[in-house]
């Protein structure tokens, strides 16, 4: 929150929690948020080999969910003009890095390799019928994550009113997460059904894969505010981007693959901010946010060796983030 807050994966798009405008002024902000949430890929459905054949595979065939409970922090630069614009850019990066435990799930494993197997390990799937929607392997791993976010926004406010201010305008954001997932504790749900005894878990403890997503988050945005006297206000927003791009890069380091990922889809999200004017010059803020990210597109899988990467197959891939966020932040304006 992946959620990702975005999907804004931090905050939501455009959401800059400052207060509503009272005079022209520039207002440099820095802030501190909590956030929870995550970023999701799922693979399955259509595949096509490296010897161009296609079939179709269990859908979820693969789901790998990476965390995101992380402290960010922010700085940010506001600029406000008469009460009816403000245009504003934020950076933040996260401040601790373990972000929570990856969960990766498979389904269909037994069902795609024809198993279960006899002793000799000749297939027997007319013993016990291998089935499409079984939970065959799922693991926990610790994950380690380093964020950035990036973000800007235009704010039109065409009813401007005593207390009441009403408008929208557009934002754009960006984020980026890096993960290293290590130590992970892997079982076989199924392995009773399909042998009638439960498999012992396997942990290791070392880097099993690494995993790099950008989300490209475009939106529209719609604004109301009340403002109270000239101490305090209160600003909700809601956002919705119609085209959202996002590019994965996963290296699972334990089988010598990597997956190349890239999506096209949709985000909305909302957020609530209320600011008090402590002095002329000097604000606290608090917020809260909520965004969404979704998304489809195609995995491209490879293995790879010291000489090169070698292509194995392509599949129809889904990503998304959930996020939910909240902070303070504290503001200094030159007017």
């Amino acid at each position: 929150m992946i959620a990702l807050w975005a999907m804004s994966v931090a905050p939501f798009q455009g959401a800059n929690h400052t207060a509503l405008a009272q005079d022209n002024r520039a207002i440099v902000e820095i802030g501190v948020e909590k956030m929870s949430g995550y970023t999701q890929y799922r693979i399955g459905g259509r595949g096509t080999l490296s010897d161009g054949h296609s079939r179709e595979y269990p859908s979820p065939l693969s789901e790998l969910t990476f965390p995101l409970y992380v402290y960010f922090f922010s700085i940010g630069f506001i600029a406000e003009f008469e009460e009816d614009f403000r245009v504003s850019a934020r950076a933040k990066t996260n401040i601790d890095t373990r972000a929570g435990k990856m969960r990766d799930a498979d389904w269909g494993v037994y069902y795609i390799d024809g198993w279960p197997e006899d002793s000799n390990g000749v297939p027997q799937p007319g013993n016990t019928p291998a089935r499409i929607d079984t939970l065959d392997i799922l693991s926990r791993s610790d994950a380690e994550l380093r964020a950035y976010i990036g973000e800007c926004d235009f704010l039109y406010f065409a009813y401007n009113g005593r207390t009441l201010q009403l408008g929208g305008g557009a934002s754009f954001t960006y984020y980026s997460f890096s993960y290293v997932v290590s130590n992970f504790d892997q079982w076989y749900p199924s392995s009773g059904y399909y042998y009638g005894t439960s498999f012992p878990s396997d942990i290791e403890r070392r880097v099993a894969l690494t995993y790099d997503i950008q989300y490209y988050v475009p939106a529209l945005l719609l604004a109301g505010g009340v403002k109270i006297g000239r101490e305090a206000s209160i600003l909700a927003q809601a956002s919705f981007s119609p085209y959202v791009r996002a590019f994965d890069f996963d290296v699972h380091i334990a089988r010598d693959k990597l997956c190349r990922s890239s999506y096209t889809g949709v985000s909305f999200g909302g957020s609530l901010a209320a600011r008090w004017n402590v002095t002329r010059e000097v604000s606290i803020g608090l917020f809260g946010q909520y965004q969404y990210i979704q998304a489809r597109g195609e995995q491209r899988q490879y293995f790879y060796d010291n000489t090169g990467n070698y292509f194995i197959a392509s599949i129809d891939a889904w990503v998304k983030s959930e996020q939910v966020s909240g902070g303070l932040t504290v503001g200094y304006s030159f007017e």
